[in-house]
């Protein structure tokens, strides 16, 4: 499903193509994507737990295309909400970072006590 040529970029989860109207990711256990304007195909070679983990890494590869396509993006982001108090207003944080960085435990840490 893949592009005979080498890709336009090596990830951490696949290799990624783009060109020609149509995107296409290969996960490193072998299940492949291929996202034009009008159709997704995603398919290949995975069994067990390395299946359900390759295919939720590839769908973040489609819906990023599919949003993009539409010009809508994606941010890999958690938020914390905090009330107002009497010493402050209401506020919410919008934390966004790249993959691994720590974006869903950082806020998650502001919420603990000490």
């Amino acid at each position: 499903m893949a592009p005979r040529r080498f890709p336009d970029f090596k990830g951490p989860y696949g290799d990624h193509w783009v060109g020609d109207g149509t995107a296409h990711f290969r996960h490193h256990w072998g299940l492949s994507a291929r996202i034009g304007r009008d159709h997704v195909e995603l398919g290949g070679p995975a069994d067990g737990h390395r299946r359900w983990v390759a295919v939720r890494n590839s769908m973040l590869f489609v819906l990023a295309h599919l949003y993009m396509q539409r010009g809508r993006y994606l941010l890999h982001s958690a938020a914390v909400h905090l009330d107002a108090t009497e010493d402050a207003e209401q506020t919410t944080l919008l934390v966004v970072a790249d993959s691994g960085r720590g974006s869903p435990r950082s806020p998650t840490r502001l919420c603990l006590p000490g």
